[in-house]
């Protein structure tokens, strides 16, 4: 009957509309109503970083979230679906489709620096150690072994000229060592040596010796 028909209708639209709430309460304020979530992780040990999600819609293509982590001594990559990949499978704010959801972990990339040896010397060219690439982060040992031989100046020590500042040999033979954190330029430091006294014999008015240093 009529009555039937409307209450059956009243139950559906209650119904629907129940439905609906209830979907509604399924996401916090900071969360967005979307079909598929991406999880970006920072993926690597010690780090301190929360997940970082983005909402994705169905058959949708959508640019990632710019990546916001960082890692001391790494370049980020990308991102990959493993965590243990070395490649990485998606750029930073590649634009993507997903049909389910999808975790994403940063890529990272070892970054590597460089102690290179000058010779200080405009005139001529000596010979000097050879470079040495590190990991960031690494300690060097200064070269004086190899130090160049210029002749009329005794090697005194190594200057950096970015950081303006001289290492010089321990007096005791122990190890010079260096943190590198960027690439290092070292050029070599010379002291000029003295001058020998010489003599010369002039003949004036007579004899007179001069000596001249």
């Amino acid at each position: 009957d009529v009555c039937s028909s409307d209450l059956a209708a009243l139950a559906a639209l209650a119904l629907l509309l129940f439905v609906a709430a209830g979907c509604m309460d399924l996401y916090d304020d900071d969360e967005v109503a979307t079909d598929y979530i991406v999880t970006f992780k920072a993926n690597f040990e010690g780090s301190t970083y929360e997940d970082v999600i983005q909402g994705f819609y169905y058959n949708e293509e959508q640019a990632l979230t710019a990546n916001s982590f960082s890692r001391e001594g790494f370049t980020f990559s990308g991102w990959s679906e493993k965590p243990t990949a070395v490649t990485a499978t998606y750029p930073d704010k590649a634009e993507i489709k997903i049909e389910g959801d999808m975790t994403l972990y940063a890529v990272w990339s070892q970054i590597y620096v460089t102690v290179t040896y000058e010779d200080g010397a405009d005139d001529e060219e000596l010979p000097v150690p050879d470079p040495v690439t590190v990991k960031y982060g690494a300690s060097v040992s200064i070269d004086f072994t190899d130090a160049p031989a210029r002749e009329g100046y005794t090697f005194s020590g190594w200057y950096d000229p970015a950081g303006d500042k001289s290492y010089t040999a321990s007096s005791d033979g122990s190890v010079v060592t260096v943190t590198l954190t960027a690439d290092l330029t070292l050029r070599a430091l010379w002291t000029e040596n003295a001058l020998e006294g010489s003599s010369i014999s002039v003949e004036w008015d007579g004899y007179t010796e001069i000596n001249i240093f």
